[in-house]
């Protein structure tokens, strides 16, 4: 009697340890971070083997500002999607200048993402002539110095 309920113990500790490690698998992820002027910073967080990694290089104008990047996975009848979200969440100005940012998701089923957002300050989503989506990636366009830049969000499968 003794042996059977080690044996149960031992399952139920087993059953509850894989519990707790499927739970953080699907987790989501997430860091804060701050905007450092005239340095090349990246930051990234992973998920499942799904990475969302955002790079930029801030202006001078940038005054350590906190921003918030996180990664999650949603599951619905037809398909799981991964949704990265990296934002601004020092909403007060000045608002940090952007030389150059760029998303990319490592990890996006045939390289491709399967939707972007780029927000601005004043709460407008970019059109998708101020950046530009190449694969599983977003970056600005040259020609732009994103001055509002406040959310972005890649989404990959």
């Amino acid at each position: 009697s003794l042996d059977l309920s080690k044996q149960s113990l031992t399952k139920y500790l087993l059953v509850l340890s894989l519990s707790f490690a499927l739970a953080d698998a699907t987790a989501p992820s997430s860091k804060n971070f701050h905007i450092l002027k005239g340095k090349d910073e990246n930051h990234e967080v992973s998920l499942n083997g799904h990475t969302c990694q955002f790079g930029y290089r801030a202006a001078n104008s940038a005054h350590h500002e906190e921003w918030h990047m996180s990664i999650r996975k949603e599951q619905n009848e037809e398909n799981e999607e991964y949704i990265c979200v990296i934002e601004d969440i020092d909403l007060k100005p000045p608002h940090a200048t952007f030389f150059g940012f760029s998303a990319r998701m490592v990890g996006a089923k045939s390289n491709q993402l399967t939707g972007t957002e780029v927000w601005s300050h004043e709460g407008l989503m970019l059109e998708n002539d101020d950046y530009v989506q190449d694969g599983a990636m977003v970056r600005t366009d040259t020609h732009h110095r994103h001055t509002s830049l406040s959310k972005l969000v890649v989404r990959s499968q």
